[in-house]
C-alpha cells in the first residue's frame, strides 16, 4: 500500500505549485502533465492501494483550486473502487470566545 500525507494548504496555491507538490508527494512519473486530467490518469493507474491523509482539510472548502483537486481525487476513487482511500485530519477544536465563557459563568451564578 502506498501512503501519502497531503497538506491541503499547499493544494490551494497556484496551479503550478499545487501540481509540483502533488508530483513530489505522490511520486508521479516524469511525464506527469501537471493538470487535473493528468492527475486523474495517474491516480486511476496506480498499482495496488493508495491511502491519502489530507491535513488542513479546511483549505478544500475555500473555493480555491484545491476544491477541484479534491474532486479529481473523488472521481478517480469512484473509478477504481476501493484502491484509493482517503482520510481527513480532524480540525482542531476552536477555543471558546471569552464572552461565551463569561456568559456561562454568569448563568452558573444565578
Amino acid at each position: 500500500m502506498k501512503k501519502a500525507i497531503l497538506d491541503c494548504t499547499r493544494l490551494a496555491q497556484s496551479h503550478e505549485q499545487a501540481h509540483a507538490y502533488l508530483k513530489e508527494m505522490l511520486d508521479l512519473p516524469a511525464y506527469y502533465g501537471a493538470n487535473l486530467d493528468a492527475l486523474y490518469d495517474c491516480l486511476t493507474a496506480v498499482d495496488g492501494t493508495l491511502e491519502i491523509l489530507f491535513e488542513n482539510s479546511r483549505a478544500l472548502l475555500s473555493g480555491s483550486y484545491a476544491d477541484r483537486i479534491a474532486d479529481t481525487f473523488c472521481q478517480a476513487a469512484a473509478e477504481v473502487g476501493g484502491h484509493i482511500i482517503f482520510a481527513y485530519e480532524a480540525p482542531p477544536a476552536e477555543a471558546p470566545d471569552a464572552e461565551e465563557d463569561l456568559s456561562e459563568q454568569e448563568r452558573n451564578r444565578k
